[in-house]
């Protein structure tokens, strides 16, 4: 393989924050939610790109079954039968200290055609609309942690070493019950697939303890970040909300 091929092989690293490692038949509707999930933005300079349609005229908005022109082929790894979620990174107001941003999922294609430097897809499913300029990473379904539909407040709470909460889908700063959302704890911080989490708020306030919001479970989990899901909540998560580990 030549070196022009290591940009696409890299981008099976990027896919590992949807895909957890522990297999479990999940609700339909919460796969799906999961499939469309914001992830934290990668640099998306070498990835393939949506650059418009096969239409007479030209389009920059399409949607599932559609065929869209992608501007890497063969050369670049890019092959007929592969599949690709479409991802388009959103600038938050909300940013930690590394300047993290939000990558919507706006749906997944097919690569049906390809020639050395461009590329056919079908779209596959459209989690939102899709986009002239959208990037694209590898494919994979996503399976999730046991229970993940149910909320588990066991365990001793470890205030130690608290997450925070960094924003949901579109760069939002809130979430509620049933929402996926991203934190800044990952592999490096002992974050791991499937853990209880629950979700505080510092008042800010002399004299007054931490506020219990919420509990969450963690979906996927990445070196620095990770993908949880809301299952139950008593106000608004928002970002900056600490997420504080159950010991089970």
């Amino acid at each position: 393989m030549t070196s022009r091929h290591t940009p696409l092989a890299a981008l099976a690293l990027v896919s590992a924050m949807t895909v957890s490692l522990v297999a479990q038949e999940a609700p339909k509707t919460i796969l799906m939610s999961a499939s469309c999930s914001p992830q934290v933005a990668r640099s998306s300079g070498d990835l393939p790109t949506i650059i418009g349609g096969q239409n007479s005229e030209p389009r920059t908005l399409f949607g599932k079954r559609e065929t869209v022109v992608v501007d890497a082929g063969s050369s670049k790894g890019v092959q007929a039968g592969q599949q690709f979620y479409i991802r388009r990174t959103v600038i938050n107001r909300y940013e930690n200290a590394a300047g993290r941003h939000a990558a919507v999922t706006a749906g997944w294609l097919t690569i049906t055609a390809a020639t050395e430097n461009t590329a056919i897809g079908r779209i596959d499913f459209a989690c939102d609309g899709i986009q002239a300029g959208d990037y694209l990473e590898p494919y994979a379904a996503p399976t999730l942690p046991a229970d993940v539909e149910r909320t588990n407040a066991a365990g001793e709470l470890d205030f130690s070493k608290p997450g925070r909460v960094l924003f949901g889908d579109h760069g939002r700063l809130t979430g509620g019950a049933g929402d996926f959302m991203l934190a800044d704890i990952g592999e490096e911080q002992g974050a791991a697939t499937g853990a209880r989490y629950a979700v505080y708020r510092n008042l800010h306030a002399d004299g007054l303890p931490l506020a219990a919001v919420g509990e969450a479970i963690l979906v996927s989990v990445g070196e620095k970040d990770s993908l949880f899901r809301l299952t139950q909540t008593r106000d608004a998560v928002v970002a900056g909300d600490l997420l504080i580990p159950r010991r089970q």
